[in-house]
């Protein structure tokens, strides 16, 4: 019997063992599984799976049409571990391929990479502790086809174990100095994807690419198995692209013109700039001096790297007096058949002389435009008075910023009245006492080309992201005119006489068009006073002149020259002339006659000037009571 109990009794001691062995493992099965899952499971996949930062692409720039006029290009960081090679043969061998392979730079010599090679473990002079090296650049930023040559290299040679060839991409800009000014450039000495200019700034963050997050599964000695789903958050997305209003042949024929006028001139500085005068829409816009931005270098000529179109402000001189006269016109100070008695001599207004090139006599409005007397135009303000002189120039926007996304961009100068002088009146007419930007005279021009309704310049068209969808586009807006259609019309008529013979710029016109523009030659201003040889030669105008296809002002900042070689006329009409005949065969524009009608109609007005010139004798001899030669 006492056997028989000793057995159970052992037999329950088990059981209830067993029970709490039982227990014990569900407890802490339920401690694994479902307390801290979430924990251990974690711990879990760090041991068998990895994250990798997939880098996406800052977005491209793109002319109307599409032509890419910024990249992004493929490049490789060849880089080394010293810890690795430390054999001096070995050193030399990697050295002089490497010196082979990438072009000619001083810090590609042999010299300079073998030099690379031994920077190695260092010691600290100040702790004494040794510094372990185990990441030396060699090259950045090489090509990739020339990185993956030197890689082949390297690998016959045996030399491979320790070398580092890391993937990235670089900023590129194909077409080289064209339109540097307006899309700036990317990089400093820190970062080389840092926006430092132009576009590239002012767009950052619309061309700004989100790196994507990849999860994948590895094997225990790191090799990726199978790559997860990157969440919604981690997707990433590339930068958006960029289109612009810009035109690249137009802006090809104007930026290989500039380059001859540049040389041609000696100048210090040439803008230039063409619009749609309908839309706003910036067509081509070059500066000289510029830079190309894939060698700094070039940056290192003074005033080659600003956006001088935006940011220089000039006295724009006569190119001013269309909107004086147009909107006389328009207001009834005077009429088509209006007389206007220039004189033979100076004029004298608020105890000052105002002088003229030449002295035209008694005449009327269209002539005054045509021979572009500064006394003419000054009597015709002075008729309309501060208060509307001021609201013209503000009509026509002068004052006000082009709102084009190109920083920094000046305002340009025009005082309220009640900070003019009473001589004030007399000189802002004729471009002095104000200054403006190329834009604010592009935008102004538009308007005299237009019919008379304000433009809202417009340089991007549209952004497109990864998916190819176009969004921001940036709107047309079009407002009510302010110029009656009469007027537009005879501005028109009279700004078409400039460019004939008689006119203050023949070397503007292009065979078979008719050219409607203004000459404007301002003295420059250096300390606080006008400077005697030195100008800002203007021409602003737009073709054809009855129906515009396009607007175009070129300034030229200090031409060399003598006489009226420096003048707008003779400066910046001729280049003019050869950028707009080869834009119109370029946009395939119908002529408004034959070259033939053209030429007659030229020495039609060139009989006319002749009879000008006489008529003007006769009346200089009447006044001072000569009799004419005959």
């Amino acid at each position: 019997m006492n056997k028989q109990r000793a057995t159970l009794l052992r037999i329950l001691l088990f059981f209830i063992l067993l029970v709490a062995c039982f227990v014990y493992a569900a407890r802490q099965m339920y401690e694994i599984q479902i307390v801290r899952h979430d924990e251990l499971f974690k711990k879990a996949q760090q041991k068998y799976s990895a994250q990798k930062v997939e880098r996406k692409l800052r977005g491209q720039i793109f002319d109307r049409n599409g032509y890419l006029l910024v990249g992004n290009k493929h490049v490789i960081t060849i880089a080394f571990d010293p810890s690795v090679i430390k054999d001096q043969e070995q050193r030399r061998k990697i050295a002089h391929l490497l010196s082979e392979s990438l072009p000619e730079a001083p810090n590609h010599t042999y010299a300079e990479l073998f030099r690379r090679t031994g920077l190695g473990d260092t010691i600290d002079p100040e702790t004494g502790e040794l510094k372990i090296k185990k990441y030396v650049v060699l090259a950045k930023d090489v090509d990739y086809e020339v990185a993956m040559d030197f890689r082949k290299k390297v690998r016959g040679h045996g030399l491979q174990r320790g070398m580092i060839f890391r993937s990235g991409t670089r900023r590129t800009y194909p077409k080289g100095s064209m339109l540097a000014n307006v899309l700036g450039y990317c990089g400093d000495q820190n970062d080389p994807t840092k926006p430092m200019a132009g576009l590239e700034k002012a767009l950052r963050e619309e061309m700004s690419a989100q790196n994507s997050l990849i999860i994948y599964e590895r094997a225990a000695d790191g090799r990726p198995i199978g790559y997860g789903n990157s969440t919604t958050d981690n997707a990433g997305h590339d930068g958006n692209d960029v289109f612009l209003t810009i035109s690249e042949p137009l802006q090809s024929i104007m930026e290989t013109e500039l380059d001859e006028m540049y040389k041609k001139t000696r100048a210090k500085a040439i803008y230039a700039v063409m619009a749609d005068p309908y839309t706003g829409d910036i067509l081509a816009m070059a500066q000289r001096p510029t830079f190309d931005p894939n060698n700094r270098e070039s940056m290192l000529v003074p005033g080659s790297y600003n956006n001088r179109i935006s940011l220089d402000q000039f006295e724009p001189g006569s190119v001013i007096k269309p909107f004086v006269v147009a909107m006389a016109l328009d207001r009834g100070f005077i009429t088509t058949e209006s007389r206007i008695d220039v004189g033979f001599g100076p004029w004298k207004y608020a105890g000052k002389l105002l002088r003229d090139t030449h002295y035209i006599g008694n005449v009327k409005p269209w002539q005054i435009i045509q021979h572009s007397s500064n006394i003419g135009t000054a009597m015709i303000a002075v008729m309309m008075g501060a208060d509307n002189l001021y609201n013209t120039l503000k009509a026509f926007q002068f004052g006000e910023k082009s709102g084009l996304p190109i920083t920094p961009e000046s305002r340009g100068l025009l005082r309220p009245t009640n900070k003019w002088s009473k001589l004030s009146v007399s000189r802002i007419c004729i471009g002095h006492e104000m200054t403006v930007t190329p834009l604010q005279l592009l935008r102004a021009y538009c308007m005299l080309a237009n019919g008379g309704y304000p433009v809202q310049l417009r340089l991007i068209d549209s952004l497109e992201n990864d998916d190819g969808k176009k969004k921001l586009p940036y709107q047309i807006s079009r407002k009510s005119v302010f110029i009656n259609p009469n007027t537009h019309k005879t501005i028109v008529q009279m700004m078409k006489t400039v460019t004939k013979p008689g006119g203050t710029s023949a070397a503007a016109g292009v065979p078979g068009y008719e050219v409607a523009g203004k000459t404007g030659t301002a003295n420059k201003i250096e300390n606080g006073r006008y400077v005697k040889e030195k100008y800002f030669s203007s021409f602003c105008g737009f073709i054809p002149a009855d129906k515009p296809e396009f607007v175009m002002i070129i300034t030229c900042d200090e031409a060399k020259g003598e006489g009226s070689e420096v003048y707008g006329g003779a400066v910046a009409g001729p280049p003019f002339s050869r950028i707009a005949q080869q834009s119109l065969k370029f946009l395939g524009v119908p002529q408004d006659m034959t070259e033939e009608e053209w030429l007659a109609d030229r020495k039609k007005c060139e009989k006319a000037r002749w009879a000008d010139v006489q008529r003007r004798e006769r009346e200089r001899l009447q006044k001072l009571g000569r009799s004419p030669k005959h």
